[in-house]
């Protein structure tokens, strides 16, 4: 006589697994732990572009000369930092109430920040060398 499987036995511990890694967690948690680490990644190329763009304006104005610009450089890299979390926040909220993550929302969340930032930076960098002659 064939034997018949049990169909309320518990599946092999291998295809638990598979199945598992196949169907994404929206918990809120799971979602901001992928968001974060992506973000993370992209940490380093804003930092650069900024300071890219800080340093660039700063020569064309002579701010460069001051040393409340170098001062000034510190505090609000500092602050642009902490923005920064902005957009893995507002990432990980659009996702939760999308169901789905999407490359193209984090470049354009990613992008959004960092012209936002980039004014601000112009804008610091500029009024340093303005009202500093």
């Amino acid at each position: 006589m064939a034997e018949s499987k049990n169909p309320y036995a518990t599946p092999p511990v291998a295809e638990s697994i598979e199945t598992a890694q196949a169907m994404p967690d929206w918990g809120i948690q799971s979602i901001a732990r992928r968001v974060f680490l992506a973000w993370e990644k992209l940490r380093v190329r804003y930092n650069v572009i900024l300071i890219a763009i800080c340093l660039f304006t700063a020569f064309l104005t002579g701010a460069y000369k001051l040393p409340e610009f170098w001062f000034a450089c510190v505090v609000a890299g500092l602050a642009a930092n902490v923005c920064y979390f902005a957009g893995p926040i507002a990432e990980t909220y659009l996702n939760w109430l999308k169901k789905e993550e999407s490359v193209s929302l984090r470049n354009g969340v990613f992008l959004l920040g960092l012209i936002f930032s980039a004014c601000l930076a112009v804008a610091g960098t500029l009024a340093v060398g303005i009202l500093n002659p």
